[in-house]
């Protein structure tokens, strides 16, 4: 039964309003952990190629780097980090995202890594 008051269209109004504000911020975050997900593959790749490459540390930073600009990710050389310990590598990027949520701003702080066994051939 409808309301003759219109009390119906302007909770559908709300309700629209609301999903639109829901699907906007979909549109803002997810691209942004979408582009982490992908650094944190060329990374998982940088690891597996550790050994091949550990005499020119170089080419793995530049590899990485690459990815990010292609990426658009903010990525600085000394953000990544290679470490060695017991017979593992990790390698790990930090940098940080602005997300604007229409009212207000958020900073992300995104921290991807990988590690891989090294195997002595």
């Amino acid at each position: 039964m409808l309301n003759k008051r219109g009390e119906s269209k302007i909770g559908c109004l709300i309700y629209l309003v609301i999903f639109a504000y829901i699907g906007y911020l979909l549109i803002q975050v997810a691209p942004v952990f979408y582009n982490k997900e992908e650094l944190r593959d060329q990374l998982d790749i940088a690891a597996r190629s550790y050994y091949q490459l550990k005499d020119r540390p170089e080419v793995l930073y530049n590899m990485i780097l690459k990815k990010a600009r292609e990426l658009q990710i903010p990525l600085r050389r000394q953000d990544i980090r290679i470490k060695i310990r017991r017979g593992e590598v990790e390698i790990s990027a930090e940098y940080e995202v602005e997300i604007d949520f229409l009212f207000t701003k958020k900073i992300f702080v995104m921290r991807p890594s990988a590690s891989m066994p090294i195997y002595d051939f």
